[in-house]
């Protein structure tokens, strides 16, 4: 298995990828086409390249795509078990042989050309069987194609339902011509030039128009099948409602130069004139021409058309997406690829079978859906290549452009031409209908007297016949005496016999008048094909000047389309390269941001706490203060106390020594005194001992003063912590809230980066299926889910082998019959006869996934009635009970876990499960103990209708 590409040198492959168109490195004869495809895709891919799908999906893949379901189990096992190098090849070549490839390719094609719509005229069943036995019959797709458009218009065969289930009506056809085998969809250029796509023009609508505008379905008797009438004369003319521009054209297809047509005198255009109950055959047919055209296989829009379109049914999307959107706005992916295939197609006559053969052996088609590896991206080799390609795309407009004004002179000539040639036309356009009614004339003047001849003749015969019966009754009678009898006869013969004459005389005269009237109306008529022949002759020089005019202009257009083709191609490269650059971008950036965004976090977290420490910190200090502010309270109030008792014992000690004073006075007054002096002594001692109280109450006031300044302080000390922490919890919150800010602007960074990363990988994703790196995951069309159900269940197997044992029964085989070959085309009888009838059993649910009858048929849609026919249906329950050998029949005989999940998941998802799948069968099994066959059936039921079988992947 390849492991998947990292990036090439992009500057490198521009050139090549982008605005290249030659063929010269991938056109080597030798080599086979799907090498040449592989060399092409490889060496312009810009980009990751997928690794190769494992073997069974392959397997699945291949068998939905050329057999329209996927395989059996025991088709699984047989592939898994050869070795063989080539067992893919062999395996490719096993399928294209097999008649279910037919009978696949004629339901794409039926889908593809009619988009469901039949039974009206020609029965589906009918145009599909037409279809598969073209297959069969390896009839190449351009003669297929030239026989829906020339529909013998002689009856309802199996080709005419592409214009009779149409209606055959004009505008119709005109769309579903170009859009089906042109790969151009220009129904909004029928009344004026398309509004958005600038390829699509009125001028080419109206050349495509031309072929089919004369064609009309006819069914006069509606008991009877309705066939195609084409009459000989009508023109395209047609006027842009937005410019008022006027014009008229011949026939041509895309890109060509108008179709020359014989002319053919009045009364002499058709074959088969037509009438009120004839359909009318030219003798020049438009729509002939047309088929005539598309048989040879050289326009350069079919071939391409067929080759997309075949490209697009195995790769899921082609090269042109949409199929029927080819234009200069909507480039090939791989222009010079889409060369090789239209050409190589061509080269091949249109040989559908060996076509696919060669796609589905490409590396491209083995693609896996998803990538392995994530590819390494250098934005300075991104950015150089965005700048070269814009400088080519500078190139291709200008060249673009330059091809634009010849294309404005040349439609201005041409308008020119058609100007000066109106009148003419006009002119002629009134000889020619005279010439036609003059003809119409001379041919009712020639009926008449025709008619009047062949009267006069039989009455000639009629007279003659009289005169002789007359003659030779009158010799009889003359002969027998003239009996009574043969008497009254010979009167009554001659009596009729001269009537006749008579009458034989008037319609001589009638014929002769009438001869006159035919030999008139003939003058007349050689008189107006002669005028009518001058008139033409007139405007022919003029209708060739108009026709070199619009040639010249269809090739300057077609060429200005090419090479804005290649600015397209440009545009949507540097799209492509500037969505890788972003995804680079963003997966750069997106780990920086998040790194940013973890730092940015833990700064937050970290801030935070700081927070939380300060606002601690501080509710500590604060309850700190409270407890000092509390003590300073007290000994504040101690100290006022202490103050108050100091102050009361100092104003008494000095009341006292006041006293002491005035007793010591006293005492020297009264001398020797003794009770005096005790009282003089006492005073003393009551003053020192006051004294000491003053001393000892100043020592407390001292005290509690220190005591209230170191409260003071406390309170002060436990204030300015509070304020300290206050001011870090302040600081620290505005940096949590700055931080939050930061982080806010970081997760949007980092979500607008990884939505610019998710839009770009979906881009590069998206631009990787449509360079075909990777493959489309893609809804199974409505035959192939059904089809597959129809496998994965039993039905078919059991189908076959009932219609095996009708064959045996209707018609044994003797012993010396049972040959190989005879038991293998018995087996091919009844897998044929097992079709059509699964197809009939298989209707209901092909009509409830299907678009509407002529709704384009590839996109996916689901609805309440899908779901609710697997939900609640029992059709599909009923095809999941065991009966014979079925699914559920054959897991119910497995006894092991692992086995019953293993042959489960490979009848109907077509891989072997992974472990936990098989846990998980096993634990379901379990639970549901002895309800084996209920489990069973769920399972089947669940895997049937999941995403996974839905889908081609």
């Amino acid at each position: 298995m390849r492991a998947s590409r990292s990036f090439r040198s992009v500057s490198q492959l521009i050139t090549s990828a982008v605005l290249c168109c030659g063929l010269s490195d991938f056109s080597v004869a030798e080599e086979p086409l799907h090498q040449r495809i592989d060399a092409v895709v490889q060496s312009t891919a810009i980009g990751p390249v997928a690794d190769s799908v494992d073997d069974l999906t392959f397997v699945r893949r291949l068998y939905l795509d050329l057999t329209g379901q996927i395989p059996s189990s025991a088709q699984s096992r047989q592939f898994l078990a050869n070795d063989a190098p080539d067992r893919r090849t062999q395996l490719v070549d096993q399928l294209l042989a097999s008649p279910d490839f037919n009978r696949h390719l004629a339901t794409i094609f039926d889908v593809m050309l009619m988009e469901r719509r039949g039974n009206a005229h020609v029965k589906t069943e009918d145009f599909r069987a037409w279809l598969q036995q073209s297959f069969e019959q390896n009839k190449p797709f351009h003669q297929l194609a030239s026989e829906l458009i020339a529909a013998d218009p002689t009856g309802p065969a199996p080709a005419t339902a592409f214009f009779l289930e149409r209606g055959v009506e004009p505008n119709l056809m005109t769309r579903e011509i170009s859009r089906t085998f042109f790969g151009r969809d220009i129904q909004c250029a029928q009344c004026h030039d398309h509004p958005n796509v600038d390829g699509y023009k009125q001028e080419e609508y109206y050349g495509i128009y031309a072929f089919v505008n004369r064609s009309s379905l006819f069914q006069p008797d509606k008991k009877k099948p309705a066939v195609i009438s084409e009459t000989a004369d009508g023109h395209a003319s047609f006027k842009s409602v937005f410019t008022s521009r006027e014009a008229f054209t011949s026939p041509r297809l895309p890109g060509e130069a108008e179709v020359v047509e014989p002319v053919f005198a009045a009364g002499e255009e058709y074959t088969v004139s037509p009438s009120k109950t004839v359909a009318g055959v030219p003798r020049y047919s438009r729509r002939a021409r047309l088929a005539e055209l598309v048989a040879t296989g050289q326009n350069v829009y079919f071939r391409r058309n067929i080759a997309n379109r075949l490209w697009a049914k195995v790769m899921g999307r082609g090269l042109v997406q949409p199929v029927d959107m080819h234009h200069s706005m909507n480039p090939p992916s791989h222009p010079q690829l889409m060369t090789l295939l239209a050409d190589e197609i061509a080269a091949m006559n249109f040989d559908v079978k060996a076509f696919l053969r060669e796609l589905v052996l490409t590396d491209v088609y083995q693609r896996a859906h998803k990538f392995q590896q994530t590819p390494t991206i250098d934005i300075a080799d991104l950015t150089a290549a965005i700048e070269q390609l814009k400088q080519q795309k500078d190139v291709a407009v200008a060249e673009s452009a330059a091809k634009e004004e010849i294309v404005e002179a040349a439609l201005k000539e041409l308008d020119a031409a058609i100007a000066a040639a109106e009148p003419v036309r006009a002119a002629w356009e009134k000889s020619r209908a005279a010439a036609v009614a003059a003809a119409k004339k001379q041919a009712d003047a020639a009926a008449v007297e025709s008619s009047k001849r062949g009267t006069v003749e039989q009455k000639k015969i009629l007279a003659a016949h009289l005169t002789e019966a007359f003659a030779k009754t009158q010799a009889a009678a003359e002969r027998l005496g003239q009996p009574q009898e043969l008497a009254t006869i010979t009167t009554a013969l001659k009596t009729r016999g001269d009537k006749t004459t008579a009458e034989l005389a008037k319609l001589q005269k009638d014929l002769e008048a009438a001869a006159r009237a035919a030999a008139t109306a003939t003058q007349a008529l050689e008189t107006a094909q002669a005028a009518d022949a001058a008139e033409r002759e007139k405007l022919t020089p003029l209708t060739d000047v108009m026709q070199q005019h619009r040639q010249r202009l269809v090739r300057s257009f077609h060429e200005s389309q090419r090479s804005y083709e290649r600015v397209s191609s440009a545009e949507r490269s540097v799209d492509y390269l500037q969505q890788l650059i972003a995804k680079q971008q963003a997966s750069t950036s997106i780990p920086r941001i998040e790194a940013t965004v973890a730092s940015t976090d833990q700064q937050q977290q970290q801030a935070t706490s700081t927070v939380s420490t300060a606002e601690q910190q501080m509710a500590a200090a604060i309850e700190q203060m409270k407890i000092a502010e509390a003590a300073r309270q007290q000994a504040d109030q101690q100290a006022r106390q202490q103050s108050e008792q100091m102050q009361s014992a100092t104003e008494a000690a000095e009341v006292l020594a006041a006293a002491l004073a005035r007793a010591n006075a006293a005492a020297e007054i009264l001398q020797r005194d003794s009770a005096m002096d005790e009282l003089v002594v006492q005073l003393e001692r009551s003053g020192q001992r006051l004294s000491q109280k003053v001393g000892e109450a100043h020592a407390r006031l001292d005290d509690a003063t220190a005591k209230l300044q170191q409260s003071t302080a406390q309170v002060e000390q436990m204030q300015a912590a509070a304020a300290k922490a206050r001011q870090q919890a302040d600081a620290a919150s505005q940096q949590v809230v700055a931080l939050q800010k930061t982080l806010d602007e970081l997760h949007a960074q980092l979500t607008e980066a990884t939505a610019a990363k998710a839009a770009a990988m979906a881009e590069v994703d998206q631009h990787a299926v449509r360079q075909f790196h990777l493959a489309t995951v893609e809804p199974l069309s409505p035959e192939q889910l059904a089809f597959s159900i129809l496998q994965a269940s039993g039905q078919r197997s059991r189908q076959v082998d009932a219609e095996l044992a009708k064959l045996n029964k209707e018609k044994p085989l003797k012993a010396d019959q049972q040959t190989e070959a005879v038991l293998a085309e018995r087996r091919q009888q009844a897998e044929a006869a097992a079709a059509a009838s699964l197809h009939k059993t298989a209707a209901s649910l092909i009509n409830l996934f299907a678009a509407e009858a002529g709704q384009p048929q590839d996109a996916f849609f689901a609805t309440v009635d899908q779901a609710l026919f697997f939900a609640n249906g029992s059709q599909v329950r009923s095809w999941l009970a065991p009966s014979a050998d079925n699914l559920t029949a054959r897991l119910l005989k497995i006894e092991t876990a692992e086995s019953l999940a293993e042959e489960l998941y490979l009848s109907i998802l077509v891989r072997k499960p992974e472990t936990d799948e098989i846990q998980d069968v096993a634990q379901y099994l379990k639970v549901r103990g002895d309800r084996k066959s209920a489990a069973v059936q769920e399972l089947a039921w669940a895997l049937m209708t999941s995403a996974e079988f839905r889908f081609q992947y």
